[in-house]
């Protein structure tokens, strides 16, 4: 059991001094090391929930094929329905939704990061756009889409950790 003894230390009877004596310090450095490794497993816990969360959500907006136009690409060529400008993109070719991923990464100083990504080699263009085709935005809406979620998430953790 940790406790902190003060005593009133007087000299001479003209020089008073406190002195602080703490027993059980090495207990409290223990407990509160514990405390920390307790917070960054929740932390990591919770950011790890909202990365599935954030991968399953887009995977099935991807995968559902909104209505469009169909053309005719690739090589070997065959049929694809192109998807609205604004909409979730198509799944044409199953790079996209194979190249999400979710990854949390300590950053040091007690700091976790939580990483989505696409590694397809479009995603950026169907994100933002290009001089020729007009963005079909996926991440960005998928993190608006979830923020009431996220923000649950985020304080459920928070409570579990303190």
């Amino acid at each position: 059991m940790s406790s902190c003894v003060f005593q009133l230390i007087q000299a001479c009877g003209t020089v008073s001094s406190i002195q602080l004596f703490v027993r059980g310090h090495k207990e409290l450095e223990r407990k509160y090391y514990a405390r920390n490794l307790k917070v960054k497993k929740t932390t990591d816990k919770a950011l790890l929930s909202i990365g599935k969360l954030l991968k399953e959500y887009a995977t099935k907006r991807i995968k559902k094929i909104t209505s469009g136009k169909r053309e005719t690409r690739y090589s070997p060529t065959r049929t694809v329905t192109v998807s609205r400008a604004g909409a979730y993109p198509n799944n044409d070719r199953g790079k996209l939704v194979k190249g999400l991923s979710t990854t949390v990464r300590f950053r040091g100083k007690g700091k976790s990061v939580l990483e989505f990504q696409s590694r397809a080699p479009y995603a950026l263009d169907l994100e933002f756009g290009t001089r020729k085709m007009r963005a079909r935005p996926y991440m960005r809406r998928t993190l608006a889409a979830n923020r009431k979620a996220i923000n649950k998430i985020i304080a459920k953790g928070v409570k579990l950790a303190l």
